[in-house]
């Protein structure tokens, strides 16, 4: 696990290089899988843009255990509510999403050998549980973190 200081200096260096933040400013984004590495990360350097810049940026972070994600995540870093992807369009508190950023997905190699149809079928349904909740807000972009590599 990467330590504090790393976290807080790559943190530094996307609120330093990102040319983009303006265009964020009053935006809505639903972040998925924000207690795993990569959406941790992304939400700690989205938080520290929005402190720097005053946009007024809010973050939807549904997770499966709202406790795990208050001792990974900074404080007042956005709304945590405990939903599962099946479940988002009743359990997120807010209309008017902007930007969904999809990361939620099992990781551990041990599922992909063990249960592989039903890994995938969890990646599957929970993708498709997204592109969902997205008809139904009429969210203008959705991004999988499977896409950005």
């Amino acid at each position: 696990m990467p330590t504090f200081s790393t976290l807080r200096r790559d943190a530094d260096e996307f609120v330093a290089h990102t040319r983009f933040a303006e265009a964020l400013r009053g935006q809505t984004i639903l972040i998925t899988g924000a207690t795993g590495l990569i959406g941790a990360t992304l939400v700690r350097c989205l938080c520290a843009l929005n402190q720097a810049h005053a946009l007024g940026l809010r973050l939807l972070l549904p997770v499966r255990s709202v406790e795990k994600a208050r001792r990974l995540l900074p404080v007042d870093c956005g709304l945590l509510f405990q939903s599962s992807l099946s479940e988002l369009s009743a359990t997120c508190p807010a209309q008017g999403v902007d930007y969904i950023i999809h990361g939620a997905a099992p990781t551990a190699s041990k599922s992909f050998v063990a249960q592989p149809v039903e890994t995938l079928d969890a990646i599957f349904n929970g993708t498709r549980a997204v592109l969902d909740f997205r008809s139904e807000e009429h969210t203008s972009e959705l991004q999988s973190l499977r896409e950005i590599s």
